[in-house]
C-alpha cells in the first residue's frame, strides 16, 4: 500500500492562501498476468486489472510524450530495467 499526500493552491497565489490538501491511497495486489513482460525490451500493456477498480482512474503516458494517451496504457521505453516502478503525473486545470 502507498499513501501519497498532496496540496493544491490556486495559482496565482493569494493571501490568506486558498489551498486544499488530500492523500490517495494506493493499494497494489495480484492482479491477472496481462500477457506482458517488461523485461528490458520495448512493450505496452493494455488496460487490465491493474489499471482498473473502484478509486482513482490511473492513465499512464510516456512523460518524454508531447499528448497524453488517452486508450489507458501503459508503455515501457527499450532497455527499462525489470521490476523497475515509476509513478509521475501532472494536475492540468481547465483554462478560464
Amino acid at each position: 500500500m502507498y499513501t501519497v499526500s498532496y496540496q493544491i493552491c490556486t495559482n496565482p497565489a493569494v493571501i490568506p492562501a486558498a489551498c486544499d490538501t488530500a492523500t490517495a491511497t494506493i493499494t497494489v495486489g495480484a492482479a491477472a498476468d496481462m500477457g506482458v513482460a517488461i523485461n528490458g525490451l520495448p512493450a505496452t500493456a493494455a488496460p487490465g486489472a491493474v489499471l482498473s477498480g473502484p478509486g482513482v482512474s490511473l492513465v499512464c503516458t510516456n512523460v518524454s510524450a508531447t499528448t497524453a494517451a488517452t486508450n489507458a496504457t501503459c508503455t515501457a521505453a527499450a532497455g527499462t530495467p525489470a521490476g523497475a516502478t515509476c509513478i509521475c503525473w501532472r494536475l492540468r486545470g481547465q483554462q478560464r
